[in-house]
């Protein structure tokens, strides 16, 4: 019997080497499927954690006014809010950030990014509690015309301190790059394009008013609690604007990656499952025909 099974899969190496590939690949597309979900996840929940660096609290504007199928787009509050949370009780350091889309234009003219990653625009903030970018090259911006580019976009764009080139913000800008900086413990926010202006800067070139900014990133006192620090600033900020702890913006944000997985997560399973029912299917067919020719 066993000289006859060894003959007969010599005599049929091709089905032997299907049959095979068809589990095979099943099975890897389902690991991938599942290893590549619990790596972005992963990911994303660092980028995250990174980006909201250890602010002890943001305030922003509340949901009142905002549409809800875009719950992501809030009204600007007035920058002068931030001048009145920094003189709050139990306040370290406070920043206005001000964000929206822009293009670096490359060395040969091209846009950089878009292909996935957002080409991000904000305002550079060098305490390094409040922000996770951080100068590798260079100085801060100062003037208008004055950005900050990331590390991995100096790259790919050919870009070092010194150059001039132009920021899409939408509206053409002239620009001289003065620094290139680094995010967290890397040279770019996972193939995000960012580019960072000066506070005026970002108020001439990525507002339409030159007024208001996104959000305001506060430190704490040594020795003040996030709770504490919330409820002080509760005080003074008025009608609609909010204020959430460090903590719960974290979580919020990680909230947001739970979202995308859930949509994505299934949609990469769909196909790995797919791919196991062709292999269930073509290994059916093979042991059919091989009972049928047996008996």
């Amino acid at each position: 019997m066993l000289r006859v099974t060894l003959a007969n899969l010599r005599a049929h190496r091709r089905r032997l080497v299907a049959t095979f590939a068809a589990v095979a690949l099943g099975v890897a597309f389902l690991s991938g499927a599942l290893i590549q979900t619990s790596t972005l996840r992963t990911r994303f929940d660092r980028l995250f954690d990174a980006e909201s660096a250890s602010a002890d609290a943001v305030v922003r504007r509340d949901r009142t006014g905002t549409h809800d199928l875009d719950e992501t787009i809030r009204p600007r509050i007035p920058a002068e809010l931030v001048d009145t949370v920094r003189q709050v009780p139990g306040v370290r350091a406070a920043a206005g950030d001000i964000r929206a889309t822009a293009a670096i234009v490359g060395a040969d003219g091209d846009q950089l990014g878009g292909n996935g990653p957002p080409q991000l625009a904000m305002t550079w903030i060098a305490d390094p509690d409040l922000s996770p970018y951080h100068l590798l090259e260079g100085r801060a911006p100062v003037a208008t015309d004055e950005v900050v580019i990331d590390g991995r976009s100096a790259d790919v764009g050919d870009r070092a301190v010194g150059d001039r080139t132009t920021v899409l913000a939408p509206q053409s800008v002239p620009v001289r790059v003065v620094g290139i900086a680094g995010f967290a413990d890397g040279r770019s926010q996972s193939g995000v394009t960012a580019v960072l202006f000066s506070e005026a800067g970002a108020r001439t070139h990525l507002t339409a008013s030159g007024a208001g900014v996104d959000r305001i990133v506060v430190d704490a006192e040594p020795g003040t609690s996030q709770a504490d620090l919330r409820a002080a600033l509760d005080q003074v900020t008025g009608d609609h604007v909010e204020t959430i702890s460090g903590e719960a913006f974290r979580l919020e944000n990680r909230d947001a990656v739970d979202d995308l997985m859930s949509f994505l997560g299934p949609a990469l399973l769909s196909f790995a499952l797919i791919a196991l029912l062709v292999a269930a299917f073509s290994i059916y067919n093979t042991f059919a025909i091989l009972v049928a020719q047996r008996s």
